[in-house]
């Protein structure tokens, strides 16, 4: 039978990081499984020691990424309201925001949350409103929309689990906010909502900044038409022929490829196709492993 040392011992392993999906270990996360994993971990919330309740909180963050249930995500939105200390609550909202419990969150604590004058705490809590049912907290994502750039990336990508025409047109005036994180994260969001009627929205962001360009592609290459083929054949040739300093996740040819696939009729489609392939060595090496992927038989 394991001992409670050795519970403490999981809890300790289990509570280094927040959740990384590619990065988890399988051993770890079917341990977290024990019951009596939680029922430690809830104890330690409790704990004199900071450290430990650190620690209890990212276990109960990656229990519930693997049991998908409420009561883990109830725990940590009930931690999170309870504790005085604003980065522990910080700490707990960024776990709860993994969170996919099966049924809504009580938007009472969490609109409590993203009212507070702190950011460390008002940040995270808006990345969490999804949680909960969108007519009840909507508003509370209209109150920060002049926040600064962080709350605002927040505020863009929330707005996409909404469902009033108003948080459309939030999501429009965040399109033209200074910041480039701001603008790209709304043009995402707006994918989400609008499906193919996104691309009026995508091909403005399509001539604008290099990061920007990026996010028009993602939409682009699930949505474009013939008269985009352009813009993405230039983006072809610029991962070709550029020294391209960023590597993207996905790799940008996930879109780009299988979209010049689709209109490959045209000529300066199949030519930057042509490109793809003769000029792979060039490509950064996750694109090249990606194009290569492609080439592999299909099992």
């Amino acid at each position: 039978m394991i001992t409670d040392e050795q519970i403490d011992e999981l809890i300790a392993q289990a509570g280094r990081t927040h959740v990384i999906p590619s990065r988890e270990d399988p051993v770890l996360l079917e341990a977290v499984r024990d019951p009596r994993a939680l029922v430690r971990a809830r104890a330690l919330l409790d704990a004199k020691d900071k450290d430990w309740r650190h620690r209890a909180i990212l276990c109960i963050e990656r229990i519930a990424y693997v049991r998908r249930d409420q009561e883990t995500a109830d725990l940590l939105l009930a931690h999170a309201a309870k504790t005085k200390d604003k980065y522990e609550a910080m700490a707990t909202l960024e776990a709860l925001a993994r969170c996919t419990p099966p049924q809504t969150l009580r938007s009472k604590l969490l609109l409590e949350l993203a009212s507070r004058k702190e950011w460390q705490v008002w940040i995270p809590a808006v990345a969490c409103l999804h949680l909960a049912p969108p007519d009840e907290v909507e508003t509370a994502l209209f109150e920060h929309l002049d926040a600064g750039r962080e709350g605002l990336v927040s505020v863009a990508r929330e707005l996409r689990f909404m469902t009033s025409a108003r948080s459309i047109e939030a999501l429009e005036r965040l399109l033209e906010n200074k910041v480039v994180d701001v603008r790209c994260v709304a043009l995402d969001s707006l994918g989400e909502r609008l499906g193919p009627d996104v691309m009026p929205y995508a091909r403005r962001l399509s001539t604008r900044s290099f990061d920007e360009q990026w996010w028009a592609e993602k939409w682009t290459g699930r949505y474009g038409d013939g008269t985009d083929v352009p813009f993405m054949v230039k983006r072809a040739r610029a991962l070709v022929t550029g020294n391209r300093q960023r590597r993207y996740d996905p790799p940008e040819l996930s879109y780009l490829f299988p979209f010049l696939v689709r209109h490959q009729e045209m000529v300066e489609a199949r030519r930057a196709l042509d490109l793809l392939h003769q000029q792979a060595q060039r490509l950064p090496e996750n694109e090249r492993r990606w194009l290569e992927a492609q080439a592999q038989p299909q099992g």
